[in-house]
């Protein structure tokens, strides 16, 4: 019962990324920042459903976990540091953190 709450809440929470990826890729300026950072997020995204598929619950919730971390990071470097606003990011990997982990 708590291995199907926690995969459906990988999966929701993976859905989720991915479609708000697409609504700002698709809102935002196109640029090749913005389709690769939507390639990565979407690769990490999609991995981790494939992964869920076959069972690795625990592996898919430690890897994006920690790909999202990475994400955020490199997001906040090349956008300025942490005094711009896009520092906020972070929030994202506590939370996700404690919903999968």
């Amino acid at each position: 019962m708590l291995a199907g709450f926690v995969r459906m809440v990988g999966r929701s929470v993976a859905w989720l990324t991915l479609v708000m990826t697409l609504a700002v890729a698709l809102m935002g300026e196109s640029t090749l920042s913005s389709f690769l950072a939507l390639a990565a997020i979407g690769l990490l995204v999609v991995g981790a459903l494939v992964l869920m598929r076959f069972g690795y619950i625990r592996a898919v919730s430690t890897v994006f976990t920690a790909g999202l971390l990475v994400f955020d990071t490199v997001l906040v470097a090349v956008s300025g540091g942490t005094n711009n606003p896009m520092a906020a990011c972070f929030l994202n990997v506590p939370m996700v953190a404690g919903l999968l982990l």
